[in-house]
């Protein structure tokens, strides 16, 4: 619901051109929404990251939508870098420490992420969380170590959770997309994960996303967002092959089938998979 979030912020703003702000705590909520990247014109419409001054009344959520915006625009290592100068910055602040809990968070999605597993487990151990997102940060730490199994058995506890915030639901939903994409009868739930959102309306939260789940889910975006630094699918050895990616034995048998000159349909009826999932591997 970005474009709606977008046009009640638009008519917020107008009406307090006109009739004046009803409260100092109502406009800074308003200004603090406004700072949260989602959809495509959200950052669009104001692209560069912006200060935060730390002693504000919402500092830690104000850092946490820049750091949002920073990973999107400039990448996971540059948005690294912007939060650790931020909790730096937090410790001569009005906040106490357990408050920044948004930037220990994300700082250790973003280095799971990034298979920065001692880097993210430190920056969890240093938090507070809501239980459900403890859940959720483990989940990814536990899928960059290698330990699928227990991956996928915590983000089933986040995903059958009744009341969550829905961004922490699709954290977990992604890496349980990277999870099931491990399996080898898993191509069938992938393409139902894929088509169950859409994921374009919240980049954000899809930049905090593993590789592999990232890979699977640019195929359906517009070229120019998959291109976005913090969602794009980089890296590869001085040979042109990725250096992060592990094929599945199914995806093997998809390679082998289409470089044996055989049609997407022919393959799918062939491996008993949707079309989805064949294309996807293509890309």
């Amino acid at each position: 619901h970005a474009r709606a979030a977008r046009q009640r912020l638009a008519a917020y703003r107008e009406a307090i051109l006109v009739e004046g702000a009803p409260g100092q705590v109502d406009g800074r909520l308003a200004l603090l929404a406004d700072r949260y990247p989602s959809d495509r014109a959200s950052f669009e419409d104001l692209p560069a990251v912006r200060a935060v001054n730390p002693d504000g009344p919402f500092a830690p959520f104000e850092a946490e939508a820049e750091a949002q915006r920073a990973l999107l625009l400039h990448g996971p290592e540059a948005a690294a870098e912007w939060i650790q100068a931020m909790l730096n910055r937090s410790a001569w602040a009005s906040h106490a420490d357990w408050e920044w809990w948004p930037l220990h968070a994300l700082l250790a999605l973003v280095d799971a992420r990034q298979g920065l597993v001692r880097q993210a487990e430190a920056w969890l151990q240093r938090a507070v969380l809501p239980p459900m997102l403890d859940v959720v940060v483990r989940a990814a730490i536990e899928l960059a170590s290698g330990n699928v199994d227990r991956a996928q058995r915590l983000t089933e506890q986040v995903l059958q959770a009744v009341e969550i915030p829905k961004h922490w639901r699709q954290t977990a939903l992604g890496i349980r997309l990277a999870c099931v994409s491990e399996s080898f009868l898993g191509e069938d739930n992938v393409d139902l994960i894929i088509e169950s959102e859409d994921w374009g309306s919240d980049l954000a939260t899809l930049a905090l996303f593993p590789h592999r789940a990232r890979a699977l889910i640019l195929p359906t975006l517009p070229p120019e967002v998959a291109a976005l630094p913090g969602l794009a699918v980089t890296g590869t050895r001085s040979n042109g092959v990725r250096d992060d990616v592990k094929l599945t034995p199914r995806q093997l048998e998809t390679l082998r089938a289409l470089a044996s000159n055989m049609s997407v349909a022919e393959i799918a009826d062939r491996m008993v998979v949707g079309r989805e999932t064949v294309r996807s591997t293509t890309k």
